[in-house]
């Protein structure tokens, strides 16, 4: 029933504002538009568009460097746009004393690394002459072994 109300309610409000903007049209003396014909010409259409408002940057990061030091070179310039992975500046370390011990201690490190690798090849290599001379020196007594063998059953057959 409240829903049957509310819908009368608002179309006999509507009905009333439509009533009331028709009857002021009339009032006012003013007519309907007339058709009106005009000459169509091809030409430029300039449209302008102003407005006003503040300009904000849609994503703007602050850099920052994990280890202090001086920046040697910038790559690129204010307000270029930059991507992901881009490369824009180089920093170069105030301190590279401890940068240039550790390089050296790095390759030291490496060449003792190197040798090592070397020594153990060079015994790996004699640990496989090792195994192929015991190969041979097994293939030689199990041959022995075969002859004095047969020797033995030559001579019970004898006897």
């Amino acid at each position: 029933m409240k829903r049957w109300k509310i819908a009368t309610s608002l179309l006999l409000c509507l009905t009333l504002v439509g009533a009331v903007a028709c009857g002021q049209a009339k009032d006012n003396g003013e007519e309907m538009a007339k058709p009106q014909l005009v000459e169509v010409i091809r030409g430029d259409l300039v449209v302008s568009v102003s407005g006003s408002g503040n300009v904000a940057v849609s994503r703007e990061v602050n850099l920052s460097f994990d280890d202090g030091g001086k920046v040697d070179r910038i790559y690129v310039n204010e307000w270029d746009e930059v991507n992901q992975g881009d490369l824009i500046a180089r920093l170069v370390p105030l301190d590279t004393d401890a940068l240039e011990l550790a390089l050296a201690q790095s390759r030291a490190a490496l060449a003792q690394s190197q040798a090592a690798l070397a020594q153990s090849r060079v015994t790996l290599e004699q640990a496989k002459a090792g195994v192929d001379e015991a190969n041979y020196d097994l293939e030689q007594l199990q041959r022995q072994h075969v002859s004095y063998k047969r020797q033995q059953i030559a001579r019970l057959q004898i006897k």
